[in-house]
């Protein structure tokens, strides 16, 4: 069971997982979603997430102008200087969400992928409960009236199917610092049946010597190697024509995986059929490995149009590939953004809060290669 607690502020976080620890089996997760936390806080746990941040850095650009810059800026900065305040600032941005972000919100609790949500240690909201229950079939939902001793959870909604075949392509061009870190991260998923493609784009360091190692080594790796050197776009293209996976992805040579990654993202699509694509958060880490402690919480589909939702964490089905083609080979740098747009036209998303991935921050991945080549983007991802 996923069980999600949302809470007004980290005084009651606490009580509330402990009100449900002993009715908890192992392998159950609880995740405590925070209206308002101490911006000097830090999250050191994948269960344990600040709505403020979601809002920041997801669905802020729907709020009043004026609403972001007193709310989220200025009493943020007081409250700092006044802990005091926490609680009130807590309440102030529960009655903002209800008013101006309550479609929003319900979408961020389904992010959780929760069996059940519990209310009961926010203020009530009798639209809200309605609005939850109407969007959350599936979810059982608690609120102050409801006796969490009686709750029924439904499962039966949920599938997994252990024998889909997952193809990950890695493509690499010069990668051979990071390279064994990022393979092994897909090899050792919890999800056993893979397909690795590992695409080399005429590297000339040590990658072939380390793809040839890992090939001779696990009978899921697929080796191929361009004659020519294609660049990102290209290189995708022939990974993903060699690929025989009824679920699809791709990854870099220096980010990884976390261990349960591509069996997560498998029981979504498994659970939900009408979703083409599931993307993740995910956490960063630097050139040493040395990991972030904030989640990237990426923003909902339908901002799709103004902004890359996805991120770097994702995983479609095969027939989202048959019925989109190839990556384009003139959108260097915008190729994932721009295949995205195309696969949103006839396909549904759907997003997970959950970190999954770690994405390296360092001088030498395709994001600080984009940073020096901005001429090559256009107003919507495309050259």
């Amino acid at each position: 069971m996923n069980l999600l607690l949302v809470t007004l502020a980290a005084r009651f976080d606490s009580e509330a997982v402990n009100s449900w620890r002993a009715q908890l089996r192992d392998g159950e997760h609880v995740f405590v979603l925070r209206v308002f936390g101490l911006e000097r806080a830090q999250i050191l746990d994948d269960y344990s997430h600040n709505l403020e941040q979601i809002l920041f850095f997801t669905e802020y650009r729907r709020w009043p102008k004026k609403f972001i810059e007193l709310s989220l800026r200025n009493i943020g900065r007081l409250r700092l200087l006044i802990p005091q305040l926490d609680y009130p600032c807590s309440l102030l941005l529960w009655k903002a969400i209800l008013h101006f972000h309550r479609r929003e919100f319900i979408y961020d609790l389904r992010s959780f992928d929760p069996d059940l949500i519990d209310l009961r240690w926010v203020p009530q909201s009798r639209s809200l409960i309605s609005g939850v229950h109407r969007e959350l079939q599936n979810v059982a939902v608690l609120s102050r009236k409801d006796d969490p001793l009686t709750h029924s959870v439904n499962y039966s909604w949920r599938r997994y199917d252990p024998g889909l075949q997952v193809t990950i392509v890695l493509p690499v061009y010069n990668g051979a610092r990071y390279l064994r870190e990022s393979i092994e991260s897909c090899l050792n998923q919890t999800h056993r049946n893979l397909q690795l493609i590992l695409v080399d784009d005429c590297s000339n360091d040590e990658t072939p010597k380390i793809i040839e190692e890992y090939a001779e080594r696990d009978k899921r790796i697929l080796s191929i190697r361009n004659k020519t050197n294609l660049r990102l776009p290209g290189t995708l293209n022939v990974g993903f024509r060699a690929s025989t996976g009824q679920l699809l992805s791709w990854t870099s040579h220096d980010n990884l995986y976390a261990p349960a990654a591509i069996e997560t993202l498998v029981r979504q699509l498994c659970s939900l059929p009408d979703v083409g694509l599931v993307y993740s958060a995910f956490r960063q880490i630097d050139e040493g490995g040395r990991l972030a402690p904030r989640v990237v919480y990426l923003p909902p589909p339908w901002l799709l149009p103004s902004v890359n939702c996805v991120g770097p964490c994702f995983l479609y089905r095969r027939s989202v590939y048959e019925a989109t083609g190839d990556y384009n080979e003139k959108a260097e740098f915008q190729e994932d953004y721009e295949y995205w747009l195309r696969v949103s036209k006839r396909f549904k998303l759907m997003r997970l809060h959950l970190p999954l991935y770690y994405y390296r921050r360092n001088p030498e991945s395709m994001t600080a290669e984009r940073r020096k080549h901005p001429e090559m983007v256009g107003p919507l991802g495309l050259p």
